[in-house]
């Protein structure tokens, strides 16, 4: 909102160029995971909540009232702000 740039790491551009490629839409933890291109498996979906709660934070979204990004308990993340 004030103008700030962030600076994001590989998997967070990765994570939310998916995201808002599918607004409005539910993104599961798996296709997140397809994402990063995670071939070797080394990455679970646990890891997809670390790095979705550290985009949250850059980006000053609160997961109770959500402004980008909205949690589907048990499924995955919807992105909800016009991209």
């Amino acid at each position: 909102d004030d103008g700030t740039v962030l600076r994001l790491t590989r998997q967070e551009r990765a994570l939310i160029l998916q995201l808002t490629q599918q607004p409005n839409r539910l993104v599961t933890r798996r296709m997140l995971l397809e994402s990063l291109g995670d071939a070797g498996g080394e990455l679970g979906e646990r890891n997809i909540d670390y790095l979705i709660n550290r985009l949250r934070k850059r980006l000053g979204d609160d997961a109770r009232t959500p402004r980008f990004i909205a949690t589907q308990y048990g499924e995955g993340y919807v992105w909800v702000a016009t991209p």
